[in-house]
């Protein structure tokens, strides 16, 4: 019961720390304060004055980036009636500085509004004076400018103040100035005046007739930033004790107070005089502030002491063991948890332990030991394990594995096996060391056929992979490869002038007679383009794996047509010249027989002119009974010989010996 009491005190002092930890005037709001800003506006912290209510907020929102009005911009800005303008100063480097019309110190808009929002934190004052070297100069009644305290003014009811003097509409205390509030000489400013606030506004209106200079308006602040003065505190700490079975005591002393220069002050304590203190130590706070957040506190102790043979009681001792794992190449890992703590009616307690949490701890099981202990020599312990242990479920990566099979041969009939060798794989693991096995090494003698050859790696988890490729060994023979199909040398014509001509052929092929593969070179391939007028030697080697090799050579010849020359044009006249002769003869010929003919009818008596007739035809051709006009018929010669005369019948016709032969 009296452990339970004393935790409750610790609550109630952690709630008096929480009031007095606020930010002072001016700084930042914390992300809880600020959620009441909208739209992510700035946030100033200001206390909320001791008689305040809890309805008046805390907090300073910047709302000149929305355009609204309040210490939360919840409100509208009413009444403009053309372009507007949303100034502020907000923080502590806003203890003196200047607005100013639009423009100033030439002439200000037509129909424009204006906004100022000022806030001074810690300011119980601040001073207003009208400044400027063209002086104050704001159209009577139809332009307005109204200044007033707060964060807040409602458009409407600011109609109803009409001076320079201040004047509370809706609980806000404004002021008006225009030209009625000058006095002279020029130029002129309204009276300066001083409000009693940290926060002030300003409202300015033009209507849409007549420009004037404006204003410009200079302030200063009045800050407090100091607390509230002490009195009384007390400087030693209370001690009580108790005896038996009792767990408290009543315990009095006499208060402090505080004074400060702005009243009033606010005061709160964790605890009052005549309060029951349970055994152990307990902090007495008091807490004086002014209405500027200024604040100082007074703190004693009050220690109720008992006789105490009761152990320190601990809580949120773990009651498993912490287990950690690492991996690949790590020893260590850092271990964290959460400490356990104490509860005990006699104070204060030493705490000691072996380990604390965010160390390092190595591989294997290590026992931590917390040991609390209280003044009276009575001790507890906390003792658990932390397990670090390695886990691996990746096995190893392999690399250089070969990836085709490795091919040796052997001559037939004379070697059944050959010695072979390749690069051996190796393995990369995050856990090392790396085992591997193999069923053969390189440099092996490999007997005729195919044997698998297979690297195993594992890593000391058990996690493993494998490598597996064939060794095969064949037969070639000292017999080159059979060539079929060479083709034989191949002649193309082209045109002259063509330069190249594609040619193609039937690819001559080759086997082994161990039946191993045959690799082919070659110079050409079907298809390829030959040069005219050159004679190309294609070559195919046939090769097998022993080395024995054979060749197909072929030329492919490509020709040019060539043009006709000066002898052929000879020949060709010589021979036009003698069909041309042939064709003379034959008509000199037909003319001849014609005319014995004629001398056949009309008998001449000079047998003279028969010297060199010649007649060819058949022996009824010269019979005299035939009276018609029918012309001789032509006859070859005879076979045998080229003269052949043919005796007419009349005394009168004589053939002479060297008629020439037929043609």
């Amino acid at each position: 019961m009296t452990k339970m009491n004393g935790l409750l005190v610790c609550l109630l002092l952690l709630g008096v720390a929480l009031k007095v930890c606020r930010a002072q005037p001016g700084q930042p709001c914390g992300p809880i304060a600020a959620s009441q800003c909208p739209n992510g506006v700035p946030c100033l912290d200001r206390p909320r004055p001791p008689d305040a209510p809890l309805s008046v907020p805390d907090v300073v929102c910047d709302c000149s980036t929305i355009e609204r009005i309040g210490p939360l911009c919840d409100m509208n800005t009413l009444g403009h009636n053309g372009p507007e303008a949303f100034i502020t100063c907000y923080g502590n480097g806003c203890r003196s500085g200047i607005f100013e019309s639009r423009n100033y110190p030439e002439l200000y808009p037509n129909q424009w509004s204006s906004t100022y929002q000022l806030y001074i934190p810690g300011a119980y004052s601040i001073e207003f004076h009208f400044v400027g070297e063209v002086g104050f100069s704001v159209e009577k009644v139809k332009d307005r400018l109204y200044i007033g305290t707060g964060l807040v003014y409602d458009f409407d009811l600011l109609r109803r103040v009409n001076d320079s003097s201040p004047t509370t509409v809706g609980g806000v205390q404004a002021r008006f100035f225009d030209n009625a509030t000058l006095f002279i000489p020029s130029p002129s400013y309204p009276n300066p005046f001083a409000i009693e606030s940290d926060t002030a506004w300003l409202r300015f209106e033009t209507d849409r007739s007549i420009r004037y200079v404006g204003w410009r308006l200079q302030w200063t602040s009045n800050v407090d930033e100091f607390p509230p003065l002490i009195v009384g505190c007390p400087t030693t700490d209370m001690i009580e004790t108790v005896a038996g079975v009792a767990t408290s005591v009543v315990v009095t002393w006499v208060e402090p107070i505080a004074d400060d220069v702005n009243r009033p002050v606010s005061s709160q304590s964790t605890h009052r005089p005549g309060q029951r203190f349970f055994v152990g130590t307990t902090t007495v706070v008091y807490t004086f502030s002014d209405r500027f957040g200024n604040s100082d506190t007074c703190e004693f102790r009050v220690i109720v002491t008992e006789d105490d043979d009761d152990a320190p009681i601990i809580v949120n001792c773990p009651t498993t063991d912490i287990r950690e794992t690492v991996s690949g190449v790590e020893t260590s890992v850092v271990v964290t948890w959460v400490e356990p703590t104490y509860y005990d009616e006699s104070i204060p307690i030493s705490s000691h332990s072996t380990h604390r949490p965010g160390q390092n701890f190595d591989l294997g099981t290590t026992t931590v030991v917390y040991t609390f202990s209280d003044r009276f020599g009575n001790s507890a312990t906390c003792e658990f394990r932390v397990v670090v242990s390695e886990v691996d479920d990746v096995a190893p990566i392999i690399v250089n594995c070969p990836t085709t099979d490795i091919r040796e041969t052997v001559v037939a009939g004379v070697e059944t096996s050959a010695v072979v060798t390749w690069v051996e794989p190796i393995a990369l693991d995050e856990s090392l060391p790396v085992s591997s096995l193999s069923t053969h090494r390189p440099g092996q003698t490999f007997d005729l056929g195919t044997t698998t050859v297979v690297y195993t790696f594992g890593d000391r988890f058990g996690n493993s992979d494998t490598c597996a490729f064939r060794v095969i060994v064949t037969e070639v023979s000292n017999i080159q490869p059979t060539v079929s199909d060479c083709p034989p040398n191949i002649v193309r014509v082209v045109e002259l002038g063509i330069p190249f001509l594609s040619v193609s052929w039937t690819i001559p092929m080759a086997v082994d007679s161990s039946g191993s593969p045959v690799t082919v070179t070659n110079t050409h391939n079907p298809g390829d383009d030959f040069p005219a007028g050159k004679t190309t030697v294609v070559t195919y080697i046939f090769e097998d794996g022993a080395g024995n090799s054979a060749m197909c050579v072929f030329d492919v010849q490509v020709n040019e047509e060539t043009p006709p020359g000066p002898n052929v044009v000879i020949l060709v006249v010589i021979a036009v010249v003698a069909v041309i002769i042939v064709v003379v003869v034959c008509f000199i010929l037909a003319k001849c027989v014609k005319c014995r003919r004629c001398q056949k009818d009309e008998p001449s008596d000079d047998p003279a002119q028969f010297n060199n007739q010649a007649f060819t035809g058949s022996p009824s051709d010269a019979d005299p009974k035939d009276a018609s006009d029918t012309p001789p018929v032509a006859q070859g010669p005879h076979p045998n010989h080229y003269d052949h005369q043919i005796h007419p019948p009349s005394p009168y016709y004589t053939i002479p010996e060297d008629l020439p032969p037929r043609i």
